[in-house]
């Protein structure tokens, strides 16, 4: 096929890019993909960033102080959230892989988005101050808006790329980062400029009264605008057409392995068992925990541990038999196993020789450095697809349902192991704003205006602005050199949970050096009330800079370089073409099922946490997730050690997807055989 000239992608152009039958696009513009084409795709995911951290920065100052929500309730609400934002790109993902496709996904959602943004806005004005307009506008609004977005815009991004052409495949590896950079962007101007506002106003300009509401309406304005733009420019963009076939085909695969396997029984409950616990934590967080100790346990806390224990054992279940997941390759039906028993039992007495019998099948070439495939090739031996109607199409051979289901499933253990490390990265958003809201936040460190708490967050934000570069251009050719091979994407993960094991043990040096600090007192004498320390007569700072919080934010900063974006990536390159956004979504449910556990690990140390964190042991919590982190390393390296890549540079096919290949023919001769 010739090279598609036209500006605009139709379904068919993109279908025979996909299909390999025509070169993508090359006017002018695509010279220069990423500030031509991308950057209007980044603007949107900086601006939902700046956004969401705008709405969610300072919303436990906003529920306590303006919708008079109790402090246990309002930390409730703060956790919820991201349980929420999170779990909705499952959707988002699955909408956009069946039926819109991930523009259109993106646009729907874009807009349901700002109506939740106006929502917010409105309930924060000082003569409406509605509860229940916020609640709606931020969980049902901006929760479901969240989710389409998330799941998709970073896929679209990738799909910008022709990875068959070396230059193209290094751009998109920039876009990736580019895209972070894009996320901290907004999360820097959020945390930095809007936190302040909402709180303390800006001058004569915003009255203290206004600032939630003008920060509320800066959010609002930034995100339409980059939805203009981002349709303004629409024609540029290479928009992949909905595969639901290979979805659906995706799930039935699925389904049949569960139902044929053992393995593929497990991990089906294990997947039940995650969406349990994340729904049982989810409402154990609108349940008021109650301050009678006398009561008992309270429900809440019940709810929230026996969600984290649904979570963890589907974690656990998913990583063991996702490892090797060669078990999707069978896809007999417990039905037919009394007919092979007989077919079996017939060959045996001597039956054979009635039959004409097939030529000797051939033997794959051997993958020694390929244990998955050796195991998967033994599973399809034993197993006698019986159905006519189950082969595969001739165009389908060198990507079978099974094949894709097989690389969708064994990126599974990887994307199971960051949740670890979102239970560190949740420390920011509560224990770490606790902690330095109880030390000396004067911009002066003397007397006068104070910082928000969560302003510190610009040093996560400012550490992967940084570090994406940074790392790029120096650490990581210094390691490759070092190693003498590439430093690949799981290397770099288990380096980002080193990472956050030390942002955690800062974070516990930190604390005891505050519990040992005297108290603050200004220079009149009076003692050193921190506004956003929790309470509504608010707590007594300790004569200890704030600034010390920077290591850990920092610390978990460049973790998330190390480990997010790499996760980011591994959902696009390591996963079918038509999954890429369901693989997205799964990463960040990953997020809310963290989020769940972190919940209930804060309700389990409930009692030894305290408004004064003086008389409390946040320590406690630092503990466990500094355990994780660390078990966290020998774990993921024993777990992925036999992980084998794609290749990603247009060369020969990739080990595992010519492993796929294969065992595909193996399939076909065989079926073929049974049918002479």
């Amino acid at each position: 096929m010739g090279v598609v000239d036209q500006t605009i992608l139709t379904k068919q152009d993109a279908a025979a890019i996909e299909s390999g039958h025509a070169l993508k696009a090359a006017p002018s513009y695509r010279t220069g993909i990423i500030k031509n084409v991308c950057i209007y795709i980044l603007l949107t995911e900086c601006c939902e960033r700046l956004c969401y951290y705008g709405l969610t920065g300072s919303m436990k100052v906003f529920l306590t102080g303006h919708l008079d929500f109790s402090n246990e309730m309002a930390s409730s609400m703060t956790t919820v959230l991201p349980a929420i934002v999170y779990v909705t790109p499952l959707f988002g993902g699955w909408l956009a892989d069946t039926y819109w496709g991930r523009y259109k996904t993106i646009l729907v959602f874009s807009l349901i988005y700002i109506a939740g943004c106006a929502l917010i806005a409105a309930s924060s004005y000082a003569t409406i101050n509605s509860t229940p307009l916020f609640l709606v506008g931020l969980f049902v609004f901006v929760g479901l808006g969240s989710g389409g977005i998330k799941a998709n815009v970073i896929t679209l991004g990738g799909d910008q790329f022709d990875t068959k052409k070396p230059e193209e495949a290094k751009q998109q590896n920039t876009f990736f980062n580019y895209f972070y950079w894009a996320i901290n962007i907004g999360a820097l101007f959020s945390y930095g400029y809007l936190s302040q506002l909402a709180i303390n106003g800006q001058g004569d300009l915003i009255s203290q009264e206004d600032g939630f509401f003008a920060s509320f309406v800066i959010c609002s304005v930034a995100l339409t605008v980059a939805v203009i733009l981002f349709v303004a420019f629409s024609g540029r963009y290479i928009k992949t057409p909905p595969s639901g076939s290979a979805f659906a085909s995706f799930i039935s695969s699925f389904r049949q392995a569960a139902r044929a396997s053992k393995a593929g029984f497990a991990v089906l409950i294990a997947i039940a068992c995650q969406v349990i616990g994340w729904l049982l934590s989810t409402v154990s967080a609108f349940i008021p925990a109650g301050a009678d100790s006398s009561a008992g346990i309270s429900p809440a806390l019940i709810l929230s541990i026996a969600g984290m224990f649904f979570c963890v054992v589907g974690l656990v279940v998913v990583i063991i038999f996702c490892m090797d997941p060669s078990w999707v390759y069978i896809d007999g039906a417990a039905q037919e196993q009394e007919e092979q028993n007989n077919e079996k039992a017939r060959l045996r007495a001597g039956a054979v020789h009635s039959i004409a019998m097939p030529m000797p099948m051939p033997m794959p070439p051997r993958r020694t450095n390929s244990m998955q495939m050796q195991r998967a090739y033994s599973h399809s031996m034993s197993i006698e697809p019986t159905h006519a109607h189950d082969a595969l199409p001739a165009d389908q051979t060198q990507e079978s349902f099974a094949a894709k289901t097989y690389d969708f499933m064994r990126i599974m253990p990887i994307l199971m192991f960051s949740v670890i490390f979102w239970i560190v990265y949740n420390q920011m958003a509560a224990n770490f704003y606790s902690q330095s809201c109880q030390m000396n936040i004067f911009f002066n460190q003397a007397d006068g205006g104070q910082l928000n708490g969560s302003v510190l967050n610009v040093a996560d934000s400012l550490a992967i602005i940084i570090c994406i570069p940074f790392f790029g251009t120096f650490v990581y050719p210094f390691v490759e050199r070092c190693k003498g091979s590439p430093y690949t994407p799981l290397q770099k993960i288990g380096t980002g949970f080193v990472t956050a094991f030390l942002a955690m043990v800062s974070a516990i040096v930190i604390e005891f050096m505050r519990r040992d600090a005297p108290l603050l007192f200004t220079a009149d004498g009076k003692a050193a009330m921190s506004l956003c320390s929790a309470g509504k007569d608010h707590q007594q700072m300790s004569d200890i800079s704030v600034y010390y919080m920077l290591i850990p934010y920092f610390l978990i900063g460049v973790s998330e370089c190390l480990i997010s974006v790499q996760m980011y990536d591994m959902c696009y390159n390591e996963v079918p073409e038509e999954l890429r956004s369901t693989a997205q979504a799964v990463n960040l449910f990953m997020t809310a099922i963290s989020g769940a556990i972190a919940g209930a690990i804060s309700k389990a140390f409930a009692s030894y946490v305290h408004n004064d964190l003086n008389t409390s042991h946040i320590e406690y919590q630092y503990y466990v997730a500094a355990a994780l982190a660390f078990v966290a390393v020998p774990l993921f390296i024993v777990c992925t050690r036999n992980f084998v890549y794609k290749e990603r540079d247009g060369g020969a096919a990739a080990e595992v997807e010519a492993d796929a290949r294969e065992l595909c023919q193996l399939t076909l001769i065989k079926r073929k055989a049974s049918e002479v």
